[in-house]
């Protein structure tokens, strides 16, 4: 067996699980075979957060065999060609949830354009909310609109180039 099927976040590939299978190992599997109903991601850090990610923010991809993503899957992202790549730690992630937008920081300025995708839950929502937040090149911060009601949130960060990371944000 000398590849696996990983289960990443789709829009920063972000790898949040992996499968393998004893009968054809080398052919990859499908969102419905591996996560059909989604995928909960937990926090690394024991603090008991988790968060159902929907499977249509889901992909699978084929990778070559690697223990450390069956253990843990969080620590690697997807290249363009397809390997697993170790990320920087995310512990330095923040979120800020005010009630009228969300502000994401980074540890350090990006070298371009990117996206770190927020995923939300609890408080007042009634499903989940998903926002991209845009953070221009040489800056660690983005912000974007989003009206929450009061309550706490447990929020997922997914910056590209780092592990994800799970907290509870309150509004006032």
């Amino acid at each position: 067996m000398n590849k696996m099927n990983v289960v990443a976040f789709q829009a920063t590939s972000h790898v949040l699980g992996a499968a393998t299978r004893s009968t054809q190992p080398d052919q990859a599997l499908t969102v419905e075979d591996v996560v059909a109903n989604g995928i909960v991601v937990r926090d690394t850090q024991n603090a008991g957060l988790q968060a159902l990610i929907d499977k249509s923010h889901l992909m699978i991809a084929l990778v070559d065999y690697d223990t450390r993503l069956l253990y843990r899957p969080q620590l690697f992202a997807l290249t363009d060609d397809l390997r697993a790549e170790q990320q920087s730690d995310g512990a330095a992630l923040a979120v800020v949830l005010d009630g009228i937008s969300i502000t994401v920081t980074l540890p350090l300025t990006t070298p371009s354009d990117i996206e770190v995708f927020v995923h939300l839950t609890g408080g007042a929502l009634a499903e989940p909310a998903l926002r991209a937040v845009p953070i221009p090149k040489a800056s660690a911060v983005g912000m974007v609109s989003l009206v929450l009601g009061a309550g706490s949130y447990t929020v997922v960060i997914l910056a590209p180039g780092y592990t994800p990371r799970i907290v509870t944000e309150p509004v006032p």
